[in-house]
């Protein structure tokens, strides 16, 4: 039961952080969009091609790179949503720890957290690239594999935040993981 109000209290604090830094968190937001329209505006054309046998070629390929551009925009998600994460709070983190703090708690409320802006980030980013692209697959699957991607680059986020001395050092580091 503690562990759970632990957990509760720390999803809170993490959540009015977040709300509190306006700016941080609108940057974090405006990703999937800018993306989104660059994907779509670059690859919407020729994957949105009818079909023929003389384009079908080409509207394959810009299929396949708009998937594969959607799945590295979603690991960008959630690597450069998580990188800053632990290292930020490191001291806080110590001195709860020394009065009884669960790392599982720490640790699940940050996975929550983030998981939720990602659920955002990915939700926008097939919105419109969906519309851009005239995508026809089903979306929900879709979505549950930008997601699942977005959450494991969470957790390499996380590990990259832990390991390092600085939020600047993270920011730096980022691009190379």
């Amino acid at each position: 039961l503690e562990l759970l109000s632990q957990w509760w209290t720390l999803v809170c604090r993490s959540l009015a952080v977040k709300t509190a830094d306006r700016w941080t968190t609108a940057i974090l937001l405006v990703q999937a969009p800018v993306i989104a329209l660059l994907v779509a505006g670059v690859f919407g054309g020729r994957a949105a091609a009818p079909l023929k046998l003389t384009t079908w070629a080409d509207s394959a390929k810009a299929l396949a790179t708009t998937t594969f551009l959607m799945t590295l925009a979603a690991i960008w998600f959630g690597c450069s949503n998580a990188a800053r994460e632990i290292v930020a709070e490191r001291a806080i983190y110590r001195r709860e720890r020394m009065v009884g703090l669960s790392p599982v708690a720490y640790l699940a409320s940050k996975l929550v957290v983030l998981a939720g802006l990602c659920a955002i980030q990915c939700s926008i980013l097939l919105a419109i690239v969906r519309t851009g692209c005239r995508l026809e697959a089903p979306a929900g699957g879709a979505w549950l594999t930008l997601f699942l991607a977005a959450n494991v680059a969470v957790v390499i986020g996380l590990c990259l935040s832990a390991v390092v001395r600085s939020a600047e050092a993270a920011a730096s580091i980022l691009p190379l993981v």
